[in-house]
């Protein structure tokens, strides 16, 4: 016999199957996610000249603060522009806002939040599936619930929101929405910034570097792999990995994150939304273990675990990627133990084509258990040849 609670959680549980959103309290609403290469993504909607709504793919980005519209949506909106000064294909152009925004049936507020458009793209971010970006300066308007395991969003007016999990005092920059909090890595507290837009924590190299020499136990590897592998930037070649073996965040202890470690100067860059100087960026491949609640408010994170840190996550096959915008993907650097090259095209992992695919879509058919092959089809030179490549466990 169920419960009031389990037959409550049943229907929540449906509701979600159908792809449809939920009420969340007497005014917030719930929708359902879906993680590729790490990121969110949810379906929101945006208000045309008519009054009309358009639903559109959004990446959710707790650490960009501008709202980025395709081109083609933008135009179906009412959106008008004048032509950008810069003429290639990914041009910006900063836009007025459009006419409005809802998540499920909830109002998002757009005063004073910044609006780009992108005229020559669907998809403003290579590899990335989605039309528009859902900015950190909307979603620190509410209460925030991103539920990785159960696959599900929630915003809610400030203070609504029942909090479950540890507290993590946090700082919010007013202005921008990013929140940031103390980690403690390696005998020293350093501020990082929660970015769930990333696909992968991120720390900064001169700290990284201090933090293996302290625990030489700790993997490392030159090269971005896996999740690491966020762009296809030719740096992603150079710009090395670690696998922390333990941090603190607040009092939650996360064991084996695997970080990319990048420059100083990406920081210092990245400290200009912050409210104060940050370190590092806390990414999805650790949060997706939590669900992660945020009082913007009240200047806390929560985090209440689910799941088990993940060691694994760097099981694959030694390719890094670069997804073209037509859709195809260039290997920019590969492990001798894949048989491919750097400008080799990736055609087929397996049964799938690569062509037409998503980035995370790819980078999950090369995973697998390390010593297993994984057949690669590859494009050098104008031949096509096969290759079977082996998984290692690269961190």
């Amino acid at each position: 016999m169920k419960t009031a609670d389990g037959l409550a959680w049943t229907v929540v549980a449906a509701t979600l199957a159908c792809g449809a959103g939920f009420r969340a309290g007497a005014a917030g609403f719930t929708l359902p996610i879906a993680l590729d290469h790490n990121r969110i993504l949810v379906d929101v909607q945006f208000e045309k000249k008519d009054g009309s709504f358009r639903k559109a793919r959004a990446w959710v980005d707790s650490g960009g603060p501008s709202l980025i519209l395709g081109g083609p949506l933008a135009q179906e909106l009412g959106i008008e522009w004048e032509a950008p000064a810069a003429a290639g294909r990914e041009a910006k152009v900063d836009t007025a806002l459009p006419r409005g925004m809802r998540f499920g049936d909830l109002p998002l507020p757009l005063d004073g939040v910044a609006c780009t458009v992108c005229p020559h793209l669907a998809q403003p971010f290579a590899g990335v599936p989605a039309e528009a970006r859902l900015p950190s300066a909307v979603m620190s308007r509410f209460d925030v619930l991103f539920d990785y395991p159960g696959r599900r969003m929630t915003l809610a007016p400030r203070g609504t929101l029942r909090h479950r999990g540890v507290r993590v005092p946090c700082l919010v920059e007013a202005k921008t929405g990013i929140v940031q909090f103390d980690v403690r890595m390696a005998g020293e507290t350093v501020s990082f910034a929660l970015d769930n837009g990333a696909t992968c924590t991120l720390v900064r190299e001169d700290l990284a570097v201090q933090a293996g020499q302290r625990n030489p136990a700790w993997a490392t590897r030159r090269g971005l792999l896996g999740c690491a592998n966020m762009w296809g930037m030719e740096q992603e070649t150079e710009w090395a990995m670690i696998r922390l073996g333990e941090i603190l965040v607040g009092g939650v202890a996360v064991s084996d994150a695997g970080a990319a470690c990048l420059p100083k100067g990406l920081f210092e860059w990245y400290s200009k939304k912050t409210a104060s100087p940050v370190a590092g960026l806390l990414g999805p491949n650790v949060l997706k273990a939590f669900r992660v609640g945020i009082d913007f408010a009240g200047g806390a994170v929560y985090l209440e675990r689910v799941l088990r840190d993940d060691p694994h996550d760097m099981d694959l096959v030694g390719l890094t990627l670069r997804p073209n915008r037509d859709g195809t993907f260039d290997v920019i650097a590969a492990a001798e133990s894949t048989g491919a090259m750097p400008g080799d095209r990736l055609l087929k992992v397996g049964g799938l084509d690569a062509a037409g695919q998503t980035m995370g879509q790819v980078v999950d058919a090369l995973r697998g258990k390390p010593g297993s092959k994984r057949r690669l089809v590859l494009e050098r030179r104008g031949e096509t040849r096969t290759v079977e490549a082996t998984v290692i466990r690269y961190l």
